[in-house]
């Protein structure tokens, strides 16, 4: 059994310190043997919870005040990409979280966030799990018109690649605005996509901060159809992801045109690690 109290203690004295939060050590700090499952769920919330101590004042050093509390630390996403990898059966083992490398350092830009990914086997697998761990983080969701559910509606941009695993990426939410993607230039591999979903699963108060300061985001790493009804062969349209202020929800859509100046913001992988 566990010294839960022990085990406590040490993990208040790792936040003091500054450390990241292993569970392993924290787990090895008291525990003799077999660890009962409700004192795996005490430790669990606790290392939540002092995870999230540690980041809010990790927050109020380095980020201004309009963004803090936006962005969930990395302790925390791991934890809920663990939960999720095994309530969902997305097929990660012991091994891919074992060979994860370090998260990379924060970055200092006040829109910019490092977001754990979770490529799964397929593209569209991977936007559909990530929109329904997205969806979990807020009261009402929205899809118009069954935005990107259509076979073959929904590639990547030309040049861009799926990798199954587990990815860090530095994401900067809000590179660029009223702008032409198209005359950017900017290569596939600084064009996220399932990164933007990701974090909306990570960030769902980041997600209720837009068209409140923060504007509408497209998913730049993707091209669809306009819709399902729309047989063309042409994906000529960019996913964007928006909150409803009057209806109180989370919105994916498709409208964004190639081509069209709009007053979204345009996010860009700054570095990424697997």
């Amino acid at each position: 059994m566990a010294d839960t109290d022990k085990a406590l203690r040490f993990m208040a004295e790792m936040v003091e310190k500054g450390e990241d939060m292993d569970f392993s050590k924290v787990m090895g700090s008291a525990t003799d043997g077999e660890i009962s499952l409700s004192d795996a769920f005490t430790l669990i919330r606790a290392q939540t919870m002092l995870s999230e101590k540690r980041d809010q004042s990790f927050a109020e050093k380095r980020a201004p005040a309009t963004y803090r509390g936006l962005f969930a630390s990395t302790d925390e996403q791991l934890l809920l990409v663990k939960t999720r990898n095994k309530l969902r059966r997305w097929g990660f083992g012991d091994s891919d979280f074992q060979s994860l490398p370090p998260a990379p350092e924060w970055p200092d830009k006040p829109l910019a966030a490092v977001v754990l990914v979770p490529y799964l086997a397929t593209v569209r697998q991977t936007l559909e799990e990530l929109w329904l761990m997205a969806c979990d983080g807020q009261r009402k969701t929205f899809r118009r018109d069954d935005a990107l559910s259509a076979q073959g509606q929904l590639k990547l941009v030309e040049g861009a690649t799926h990798v199954p695993g587990l990815c860090w990426e530095v994401i900067d939410l809000d590179a660029c605005r009223n702008a032409d993607i198209l005359e950017l230039g900017w290569p596939p591999e600084r064009l996220p996509h399932a990164g933007i979903m990701a974090a909306a699963a990570h960030f769902p108060v980041w997600i209720r901060s837009i068209n409140r300061g923060n504007a509408p985001i497209i998913m730049p790493g993707y091209r669809s159809r306009k819709s399902r009804l729309d047989d063309s062969q042409d994906h000529l349209y960019i996913p964007e992801l928006d909150f409803d202020h009057y209806m109180l929800g989370f919105v994916l859509d498709e409208y964004v045109h190639l081509g069209i100046n709009t007053h979204h913001a345009i996010p860009a992988i700054l570095e990424s690690r697997r």
